[in-house]
């Protein structure tokens, strides 16, 4: 299925693809991946729900209708996620940590007051902005890891 606008865009992931479904939530994309669902399962939780299956899986896609489904190709996450990237055209649309990178739900923000016996006292003291996840209580501050991750999606062409 390919999609109205790039907000409209849903994954299923198959299990074997566990690295790359994660980048697809760090980059903000609403990706289902549990590693407990089987082929049957996953193919009509995609269908009912409307997201495009990525797979490996020759024989998983085999029978998919193309606009359904995409073959990754390779092996290697990087190239993968240049895939996917590509093959949607979701440059623009990346909303970089904008989701629970393990429960796939859309962070909110959070009073930093809020959260000070929860986060430790050097983020609390050098971070004014904080997001947490309603479904697993996850809380996300702007660190370092965000400039490493937005570094190595340039160093690996995936955003440009």
């Amino acid at each position: 299925m390919r999609v109205n606008g790039i907000s409209d865009v849903k994954f299923a992931v198959d299990v074997m693809l566990g690295s790359l479904a994660k980048w697809l939530r760090i980059l903000g994309f609403d990706t289902f991946y549990s590693n407990n669902i089987g082929d049957n399962q996953l193919l009509e939780f995609a269908w009912r729900e409307k997201r495009i299956l990525l797979s490996r899986d020759h024989q998983l896609i085999n029978g998919v209708n193309p606009e359904q489904a995409l073959l990754i190709e390779s092996k290697n996450m990087p190239q993968q996620l240049r895939q996917v990237v590509s093959a949607f055209h979701l440059g623009n649309a990346v909303a970089l940590f904008s989701r629970c990178v393990d429960c796939n739900v859309k962070v909110v923000p959070i009073d930093k007051a809020m959260i000070e016996k929860k986060i430790p006292a050097f983020v609390y003291q050098n971070y004014n902005e904080f997001w947490i996840c309603s479904q697993c209580g996850q809380i996300f501050w702007p660190g370092t890891h965000k400039t490493l991750a937005e570094k190595w999606l340039v160093e690996n062409k995936i955003l440009v």
